[in-house]
């Protein structure tokens, strides 16, 4: 191993434990009573790396939201395709759902980083980031729209109302919900299933 990939290597691992000991403090703490010293103190390094690898603790929020988009797009893009639209859909749901509801300090991130106020003070960069993470996010429920298109199981009709609309349930339900048994779980993905269908079939 070279000599660059070993500091690679340990900028990344010193990142990751950053990030670890924000989530840890996120979960008992509010996200504002958080410092950057108690980040930093956490993960047993100085503050100045802290600031080394993020420009601020919003910048340490936003990067840890759009690291969680990025792992529901995996777990949505590696769902089997070759089944008929409506099963594949009840799979994305169910994926986005446990997703939501099985992590509640990401859940409560996420809407954190959705605020205006928030956005409006970060980098440039980061906002470009967070921006770049929820239009994957975005593309994986528009290209399963498109494909429900075109294997006639719902209606052609213009897509950006209902890409609202469904973005909307697929966030909003588990937030509302919460988590639960694994009986209400599944019965509340079948009924969020069952809604966005409705949507979708009724253009």
């Amino acid at each position: 191993m070279s000599t660059a990939e070993r500091r690679a290597r340990d900028r990344d691992r010193r990142e990751q434990s950053l990030l670890d000991a924000a989530l840890v403090l996120f979960d008992r703490d509010d996200w504002n009573a958080v410092t950057v010293e108690a980040i930093a103190e956490r993960a047993e390094y100085a503050k100045g790396t802290v600031y080394r690898h993020f420009a601020s603790k919003d910048d340490l929020y936003a990067r840890l939201a759009s690291d969680w988009n990025a792992g529901t797009c995996q777990a949505l893009e590696a769902l089997d395709a070759d089944r008929p639209f409506e099963t594949v859909l009840r799979d994305f749901v169910a994926v986005s759902w446990r997703r939501l509801t099985g992590d509640r300090v990401q859940t409560r991130l996420l809407r954190h980083v959705q605020r205006p106020d928030f956005l409006a003070g970060v980098t440039p960069a980061t906002r470009a980031t967070l921006e770049a993470s929820d239009a994957r996010l975005l593309g994986l429920v528009a290209g399963l729209i498109d494909w429900g298109i075109a294997e006639g199981a719902i209606p052609d009709a213009p897509i950006e109302p209902r890409l609202f609309v469904v973005a909307a349930l697929l966030r909003g339900a588990p937030a509302l919900h919460g988590a639960g048994e694994a009986g209400a779980i599944a019965e509340a993905e079948r009924i969020l299933a069952d809604a966005i269908l409705a949507v979708l079939r009724s253009a």
